[in-house]
């Protein structure tokens, strides 16, 4: 039986795959940009998006909630809400990496830099003012 990646390693997967890191996955977000703008005029598109990111942050949010058992996620984190969290960050870093505000390695970077933070254990938590 194979042994199933840590749940990071699956959410760092997952949301580096919705990013726009090379030429063909451009073309797929220009085209997923233009699905954006019209969803927000047709309902039956707007319907679409409202059933499909739901099952992706219940997705994550369980990917979060197997992190925190394993102790790798502080237990005061609600998964459901770092979920939307991530999936509105990716989402972020899409458009901007777009419009070219940031290459698409200052996007991984930032992405890294985030799991980083969120995948921090309270007790190795830095202490804040």
């Amino acid at each position: 039986m194979l042994e199933q990646p840590p749940p990071r390693a699956i959410l760092r997967a997952c949301l580096g795959g919705m990013l726009p890191l090379d030429d063909k996955s451009r073309i797929g977000h220009r085209v997923s940009a233009a699905y954006f703008a019209r969803a927000v005029h047709d309902e039956e598109l707007r319907t679409e998006a409202r059933e499909g990111i739901p099952k992706l942050a219940a997705f994550f949010a369980n990917l979060l909630r197997q992190a925190q058992d394993r102790g790798e996620i502080a237990a005061d984190r609600d998964p459901d809400t770092e979920a939307m969290l991530l999936i509105s960050l990716a989402d972020g870093l899409t458009a901007y990496t777009l419009l070219d505000v940031q290459t698409p390695e200052r996007a991984e970077e930032l992405l890294d830099q985030h799991l980083g933070r969120l995948f921090t254990p309270a007790d190795d938590s830095p202490e804040r003012p």
